[in-house]
Parts: C-alpha cells; structure tokens; sequence
C-alpha cells in the first residue's frame, strides 16, 4: 500500500514528473548564488529520492537508504553537513566515499500544499565549507519558490487574484533577471514594471526593511515609480534613487506594514485615518496595499502597490505569495552583495589604515609616496619621519590606555596642522611619517616638532611629549621611494643622537657613515654568532700577598679581512645598539663559563668584565637578574662587573636598583676609570659597588705630577673612609707600584705584572700558581 508522501506526491502529479523550466530556473539561480557543486530539487517517498531538477550531477535518482535528504524531510529545520567525513553519521556512505564525493550538504524541506514535507532544496559541495545566516534566508525564499510551484499545480485560481499565466511569466522573467544579471537595482526597476502591468496598478514601490540604532524599523527603497509630480521631487528623485531613498517616519499608509507587520489594504484612501505623508504635489492614492516580505519570521522588506483598477483583496495579495518570495530572495542577495563590498572596504581599509589612529599606515605610505615619485610631472616633495622622545615612560606611568589616547591627540594635532595636500601616517608605535607635498624649509619642518611639543591635557593630567625628526626631500637626496623613508628615518636617529627634540636634515655624508655604522654593527652581530670573537685575560694583582687574585676578561674580534681588532677599533662604533648588548651578554656568559671551570678545578679566582651603559640599562641584562635572583640568595658568584661612572648618570635611583638586584645575585660591582668623567661625593655615598678602579691616566704621572698624586691619594683615602677596595689600572714600572703600595693601594692591574694575553698563555706561565 502506497505511503502518505507517495500518495501526496501523485496528488499533485510530481511523482516521476519530467523536468520543467520554472524549476530548473530555481535550481539555476540556487547555483548561481551560492556558487556550490550541485544543486538539486529532490522528491522523497519510502523507496527512492528522485530530482525534479539537478544540476552537476548525473544521476536520476538514489535509493532511499543512502539519501542524506531522509534526514532533511524529517524536520522544517536545515540540515547541514559541513564535513561529511568527520560525521560519523555519512563518513561510510557510499555518496560520501564514493561519486558524487559529497563532504558539504545543505537541505530545506519543500511542504505540498498540504503541509506534508515530500521533498528538498539542497546544496552539495566537493570540499568542506559553512553556510551563513544570509544564504540561509535566501534558501528558504527558494523554497517558498517551489513551494509556489507545487501549489499552482493543484489549487483553482483564487477569486479576484491575478491571472496565473501571466504571473508565472513574470516569475520565470524574475528568474531570468536573477541569473543573468549582477546589477540588483536592474532586477527590481524591472521586476516592479512588470508587478504594475500584472497587478494593472498605477505606481508602486519595492523596499527594503532596515534598522536604526534604536532598533527602529525604516524603509530603503530600491524601485519606486517616478511620479515626478513637480521638478523639485523630480530632482530629489534623480538624486536619491541610486542610493535609495529612505522613509523613517513611519507613521502613514504607505509605511504601516512595518509598523503592524501584517498586509495593510485600503480601498478609500482619501477617507482612511493611515494616510498622508506623501509630498504635496503627489497624485492622489484611491486604493493601496501593502505586502510585507518576509525571511523567516524576519521582515526584510516591502511591496506596496496603488491605485489598482480594480479592488485590492486578500485574495490578491494570497495570489502573489510566490511573487514575494521572488522579492525576498532579491532583497537578500542584495544585502549579501552588499555585505560584501562593505567586508572587502573594510578589509581594504583595515589593510592600508592604522587601527589606532585611523591615519595611513606604512604600507599606505608607500602608495602614497611611489605615486608622488612616478608622477607625469614630479614635483619635490619632503618625508618627514617623525619619533616621539621618550613616549615609554608615558605607558609605563600612566597605562597603555593613556599611552593610545596620547598617540591619538598627537595625530590629531598633526593632521590639524598640515594642509589637505600633505598627508601624515602612522607607522608603528610612535613614529608617524608626515608628507609635506610642496617645497618646504626648516620652518615648516619645526613648526610640527614644535606643535607635538605643547602640553596634553589627559584626564586632568598634564602630559609633555617631544619629538625627534628626520627629513629626506624628493628629488634633491633621492628619486627612489624606498629610499626617502630610509634617509629620513636614519636622519631621525641623527637628531635623536644629538639631543632629540629637533630636526635632521638628510646628508649625504652623514648617511654614508650611517650606513657604515649599520653594516659594521651586522658584521659584529654575526661574528658573536659565528664564534669570531675571541678572549683575552689580564691579571688582578695583590702587592701585599704577592699572588695573582683575579682576571679581566677583554674581548678581541678575528676580523674576516681585517685581522685581530683591539676593543677600541670596535667598541665605539657600537654604542648605543643592540651590537653593544648582544656583545656584553656574549662576554659576561664567558665568564661565567670561566668562572665554572675554574671552580671546578680548585682556582679561587675573581673574574672581571665590563658591561656598557646600553647592556647595564637594558631589558635583557634585567631579564638576566631576575633569572638568577631565582636561584641565587647574595653568595658571591666570583665574577665582578665593570660599569663606567657615566652610565649612572642619567638615572641615579635607576642605577642603585639594578646595582642592588646585582649584589643581590653574587656579583660584585666596580666603577672602571674613575676620576676621569664626573666623579662626585655622590657615586661614594649612593653607589653600592665594592671596588673603585683609578684610570690608568693618573697613575702615568703619579711620581712626577703632584696633582696626579694628591688625586690618587684622595680617591684611595674615601675609597678605605666607604668600605670600597681600590684597583689601580695601567702599572708599568715597579716604582708605580711601590708607590701605590706607599699610598695604601695594594691591587694594581698593568703591564708591570702581565699585559692581556690567552688563557693558554694564562696557565703556561703558571700565573695560576
């Protein structure tokens, strides 16, 4: 005995039916919007799933125990795959595993007239993939679609309804529209002279229904016929309908759809208490309806329609149900199309704008700057790279939300004061890029350094900032985009290196030393990485004990073309980069090592280093610290560390923190060459260190320079008044160390006892012993 679903689908003469146009179009129009492998519209009874229309398949039919869509008939839910071979449910199933290879599937019930679920809309693809909310709205508006269909096959013609012919032409014309065009305001200018000639209306509209902020529904329309009843709205018309026009006053016949949500009829316009809002001039409305177009339970947009020959009824509007659905799949392609273009600007945007600022960022710059460079015509023009002093402290003080607050104000200011031909980018923390596109002058330059100096107010407290710039000008410096922002940013380096606050403008001569400078800075980089520098040692001497009691440790670099350089054919071409840090790690790990080693073997030996300002203040020597405070409770490590007066001098209370930090992980602390830089009473009191060592200078001259002499002896004498051993450096002669010995300076350092020499050299002269 047939089943219920077969008996419904031979009712409505579906069952092994051949294929038809008004279906096939549905399926067309499915594919092309969702772009999927197949498309097909299925019939289901017991036995067998058969297609009323496919497309990318060539199958007719399945049996009805490998269907995925048994499974979508028995809801009015979607039923979705998006990996067939993950689910455990389809991974073995023969249309899986094997032709047509489905891992994506997307089906919506289709309903007879009856009610009863008989069939599917549903969506294959080959590789994996998700659906939105869009595409789900659009599918279900196909469905109504076929829906429509099933029902004109089986249901008389209403009465008072449109003429069914002439309705499924202009739906299969709706169809066409769908799938040849890509331009949706064509569809619905079209789409709504055809609904006026079928529905013998004389003018009439198509909207869309969106939301304010407030969740207030208003009306975009996308068609609206051209009364032009005067040429003002005849120019407001012209000028609106490309973007569409919008009625947010909600309060008249033509918009009370939305208000309601349900169809709004009136046959006495002129008498009914809803109407009004149309401008003055506006030929006068006898009969209206409005018919809302729904997605779901989501309205989405509008049909009204007016001044009909005849009456407008219930009948009619129930006549033109597969018609709105045509509608709403049109205002939700519309609305995914449009998504897109709104993603992709976004995107576009995101791209090539700072997210913090809004301004350009770098790759935007580049744009910008290649573009003044390959003009028909190039004119010169200044890039300004800009660095704000001491921007840090900001973030560290007050929190990173006052630090981007800040960074936006500094913007501001700087965006105020250019004019609209110029441009201004952010391209990192910082720093900003202004693009003066004119002949400029040092004026112009300091005007904007002057600017970002003035005072911030930020939550009532007072913020001062400067900055440092570097300028390059096109063509003077150079013709090469790539270049301009390197000059100018090496220029800002320039400016910052001389006291920051001010401008640097590019030179040629500067910037080549610059570049030395930079290329000589890789080079040391990749010779701590490669083992290419090398270690000498230096003894400590103690007169008194007459023994060797620790080394210095001094590095050496075995230049590639070069030869052995001294540290002071390097050293000072490093300062202030991360060659300097990177160096002084290199070094102090070597003592450690050495230190290890000769614990190891019995030697109770001091090993000395000297460490920079750039590595003593930096984040990696503190990082160093913390890692040993772990493990390390002040017991002496047998590794001293040499800091020049100098690097204390910026931040004092600064300097005695990480001094502390040091002892407190077992190093010892010495200030190297004092005497010689701003030696005060201070460095004595404030700073914890255990040695002084008096620079080689004064100990030349010690016997023959009486000021030299009275130096020594004062720095010996408060050395001993503040608990501090003293180290002379530079003795050469065994009179220079008698005489330091006289003057209570027992450890010396000097050629007198060993120049520097290799830790071969080290043990074969039995220094050790």
């Amino acid at each position: 005995m047939p089943s219920s679903r077969a008996t419904t689908l031979k009712q409505t003469g579906l069952m092994n039916s051949v294929s038809e146009r008004a279906f096939d179009n549905i399926a067309y129009i499915a594919k092309l919007i969702f772009n999927t492998d197949i498309v097909l519209i299925s019939l289901v009874d017991d036995e067998q799933q058969w297609f009323k229309a496919k497309i990318g398949l060539s199958l007719c039919e399945t049996p009805i125990d490998v269907s995925i869509c048994q499974f979508t008939i028995q809801s009015d839910e979607p039923f979705i795959i998006n990996d067939a071979l993950t689910d455990s449910r389809f991974s073995n199933n023969p249309l899986v595993t094997g032709y047509p290879f489905i891992r994506f599937y997307c089906g919506i019930a289709l309903h007879a007239p009856n009610g009863q679920r008989i069939g599917t809309l549903c969506l294959i693809h080959g590789s994996p993939r998700t659906i939105s909310s869009h595409e789900l709205k659009i599918q279900r508006h196909l469905v109504h679609m076929i829906e429509y269909e099933f029902m004109r096959r089986t249901r008389a013609p209403l009465p008072d309804a449109v003429q069914p012919s002439r309705l499924n032409e202009v739906i299969i014309k709706a169809q066409h529209l769908l799938l040849t065009t890509h331009n949706d305001q064509l569809t619905f200018d079209i789409l709504l002279d055809d609904i006026l000639k079928l529905t013998s209306s004389a003018f009439g509209l198509i909207g869309e229904v969106l939301y304010d902020e407030d969740q207030q529904p208003y009306l975009k329309v996308h068609s609206l016929t051209n009364i032009a009843w005067n040429a003002e709205t005849n120019a407001l018309f012209e000028r609106n309908k490309g973007n569409g026009l919008e009625f947010r006053n909600l309060d008249n016949l033509l918009c009370k759809p939305l208000v309601t949500g349900e169809v709004v009829i009136t046959d006495n316009a002129a008498e009914d208490s809803r109407s009004g809002g149309t401008p003055y001039g506006h030929p006068p409305i006898k009969n209206y309806v409005g018919i809302p177009v729904y997605s779901g339970e989501t309205m989405v947009g509008l049909i009204g329609l007016a001044n009909r020959i005849n009456e407008y009824t219930q009948a009619f509007v129930d006549s033109l149900h597969a018609l709105t659905s045509v509608v709403g799949v049109l205002i939700e392609r519309n609305r995914m199309v449009q998504e897109r273009k709104q993603f992709t600007v976004s995107l576009q945007h995101a791209a090539y704008h700072d997210e913090l600022t809004g301004l350009p960022n770098r790759r935007q710059l580049d744009r910008e700057i290649k573009k003044l460079t390959h003009a028909l015509e190039p004119a010169q023009f200044s890039v300004c790279y800009i660095d704000l002093d001491g921007f840090k402290p900001i973030n560290d003080n007050y929190g990173h939300e006052v630090g981007d607050r800040m960074l936006k104000l500094v913007a501001a200011r700087i965006k105020h004061l250019i004019s609209p031909k110029d441009s201004v980018a952010r391209i990192s923390g910082d720093e900003f890029v202004v693009l003066l596109n004119r002949p400029a002058n040092t004026n112009d330059y300091q005007r904007i350094i002057d600017t970002i100096a003035q005072p911030y107010s930020i939550d009532d407290i007072m913020i001062m900032v400067s900055a440092s710039m570097g300028v390059a000008v096109f063509p003077n410096d150079t013709s090469h985009a790539d270049q301009l922002i390197r000059f100018a940013d090496q220029s800002m380096y320039q400016a910052k290196s001389e006291g920051k606050n001010q401008v640097s403008i590019h030179d040629a001569k500067q910037a080549s030393e610059r570049e030395h400078k930079i290329e000589f800075i890789k080079e040391l980089l990749y010779a701590i990485d490669n083992r290419q520098i090398e270690f000498a040692y230096q003894p400590k001497f103690d007169l008194e004990a007459n023994q060797m009691v620790g080394v210095e440790v001094l590095s050496r670099w075995r230049h590639k073309t070069r030869g052995l350089l001294m540290p002071g054919a390097f050293i000072p071409q490093i300062q202030g980069s991360q060659a300097a840090i990177a160096l002084d790690h290199h070094v102090l790990n070597e003592a450690h090592h050495l230190q290890a080693m000769w614990r190891r073997s019995g030697h109770q030996l001091n090993v000395s280093v000297n460490i920079s300002g750039d590595y003593f203040n930096s984040d990696l020597f503190k990082r160093r610290l913390e890692a040993m405070a772990e493990s390390n409770t002040g017991h002496d490590n047998g590794i001293t560390l040499e800091i020049l007066e100098t690097t204390t001098i910026d931040d004092l209370d600064e300097a005695v923190g990480i001094l502390k930090r040091c002892r407190h992980c077992g190093y010892r602390t010495a200030l190297d060459d004092f005497g010689t830089h701003y030696s005060s009473l201070t460095y004595f009191r404030r700073l914890p260190v255990d040695e002084i060592k008096i620079d080689r200078s004064f100990i030349t001259n010690l016997q023959t320079n009486t000021n030299d002499e009275a130096i020594v002896e004062s720095i010996i004498y408060l050395s001993r008044r503040f608990n501090r051993e003293v180290v002379a450096e530079g003795v050469e002669t065994q009179e220079q160390a008698d005489h330091l010995l006289s003057l209570g300076c027992h450890l010396i350092q000097g050629y007198l006892i060993s120049p520097p020499v290799s830790l071969e050299e080290l043990s074969y002269n039995a220094i050790l012993s």
